[in-house]
């Protein structure tokens, strides 16, 4: 990738400009996703505030995303480490973000995630999200304890990964998916990945 032709808008011009990103999956279905072919259009919401809480409201206010009333939502945050923001998920974002979906109607939400290279669960206790959790009546799933059956296997024809491979069958079962991106660089894989890597 020639980076050159990137240099009109630098990361961190991005993140200055675009304090919080939030992107939604309304109703996940990942066969869907992976049809050769799919178009998918995304409306993308940039709010510059230095008040997470007022970032979050702003932005579930600006995005026309589907109805979640008496759906159960699953959240993905971005629990790679324990790091400040942007190395993780602000807890501020997340327990607005409950808030927010609960005031619309969430029947119920559940935090899934995997980190790495730390353990998932120390990453958790470290950023307090299990006390999080419990005061704000929301369930956890820590990927690395899954058991086997709770993986779903895809091997889609032409993809790179000889042996397909696995999302959680609570991601997969999802009658609502949000996923919470941090927007920064990674030291492989991508100059800026965005929310791609977060997926991965």
């Amino acid at each position: 990738m020639d980076k050159e032709k990137f240099s009109l808008l630098t990361r961190r011009d991005f993140i200055k400009g675009s304090a919080l990103g939030l992107i939604f999956l309304p109703a996940l279905n990942c066969e869907s996703l992976l049809k050769e072919g799919a178009e998918k259009k995304a409306k993308v919401a940039l709010v510059k505030t230095q008040d997470r809480r007022h970032g979050v409201n702003t932005v579930l206010k600006i995005m026309d995303f589907a109805p979640l009333k008496d759906k159960k939502v699953v959240i993905k945050p971005n629990f790679n480490t324990s790091d400040a923001t942007p190395g993780s998920t602000h807890n501020d974002t997340l327990s607005q973000l409950i808030r927010e979906l609960y005031n619309r109607g969430a029947s119920g939400i559940t935090i899934g995630e995997r980190s790495g290279p730390p353990p998932t669960k120390q990453v958790m206790e470290d950023k307090g999200i299990f006390e999080l959790a419990r005061d704000m009546e929301v369930n956890i799933i820590n990927y690395e304890e899954l058991e086997e059956k709770d993986w779903v296997h895809f091997n889609p024809q032409g993809i790179h990964w000889e042996n397909g491979f696995y999302i959680p069958r609570a991601a997969v079962e999802a009658e609502y998916f949000v996923s919470t991106c941090c927007l920064k660089t990674h030291g492989s894989g991508g100059f800026f990945t965005m929310s791609l890597k977060l997926a991965v």
